[in-house]
């Protein structure tokens, strides 16, 4: 979910300085890599956990407390989906729209065309949805499962009480109970420690935007786990997309209302 870059060290400040505000850059703008190297990235992330996720099922089966085919349910309505977590597409709309009107106040030059954000970022968003889900919601998810018994092991049962007596609960009412019959419903403790575990792994993932970002990962990483566990894993690939989708295209009428830096230095040089 690369949709929030913009919120890493925004120097609003230096509007016009465009060398101090690259070399303040630290992270690369996913609208600025090229759309198959994006491509081409999340495909070998996805065939490297694939094998390991493949290592884990043919020497641990019995240690993952889950099926596979418990994780796709082909009856599973997008169209509920989508509606039952509505509130994050505002979410996303919200805060791109709050951080657009504080660069256009402050006069802040564009980075990038409106129309190449919109077209770019639906290419991210796609991406992102598509191979992030079947790494994080499902790759993640089950390795965590045979990683965390093995870790339970050799901790003499640490890592199960850390989890059940810590972690779990304070997780639990962060969510509001949303995930309440997967993270303390479960026979297995192994079950919402491997969500735990999957979500904090896909926060880490969205470190390079700052404190902002990782906790926005977190918290939309748990609603598309939501979206899985109760509609599919269909669903959860198809609100990723629409998410991202939400922040590009609201990226994109923003830009549309910031200054082009190359007009601005041609009427300087005037």
């Amino acid at each position: 979910m690369q949709t929030v870059w913009f919120l890493r060290k925004v120097s609003l400040l230096n509007h016009g300085k465009d060398t101090k505000v690259s070399r303040e850059k630290e992270y690369v703008n996913p609208l600025d890599l090229p759309p198959l190297y994006i491509t081409m990235y999340k495909f070998v992330e996805l065939v490297l956990f694939l094998f390991v996720y493949w290592l884990c099922y043919l020497f641990a089966r019995d240690w993952m407390v889950m099926d596979f085919d418990d994780l796709w349910k082909p009856d599973g309505n997008v169209g509920a989906a989508i509606g039952k977590v509505s509130f994050i597409f505002a979410w996303a709309i919200g805060v791109t729209l709050v951080i657009g009107i504080y660069q256009v106040v402050k006069e802040v030059p564009r980075e990038h065309d409106p129309g190449e954000t919109f077209w770019k970022g639906l290419w991210i968003s796609i991406n992102a949805g598509f191979f992030e889900e079947l790494i994080y919601r499902w790759l993640r998810f089950f390795i965590a499962m045979v990683l965390l018994r093995f870790l339970n092991a050799i901790f003499y049962g640490f890592v199960a009480w850390w989890y059940t007596e810590i972690m779990i609960p304070v997780v639990n009412w962060e969510t509001l109970g949303a995930l309440e019959p997967q993270l303390t419903g479960h026979p297995e403790w192994l079950f919402g420690a491997a969500v735990l575990s999957a979500a904090t792994k896909f926060e880490e993932a969205h470190e390079y935007q700052g404190w902002f970002g990782k906790t926005n990962a977190w918290f939309i990483g748990m609603v598309l786990f939501y979206v899985m566990f109760n509609y599919g894993l269909w669903a959860a690939i198809v609100v990723h997309v629409l998410y991202d989708v939400c922040v590009f295209t609201t990226r994109a009428f923003v830009n549309s209302r910031l200054e082009d830096p190359y007009r601005r230095r041609s009427h300087s040089r005037k």
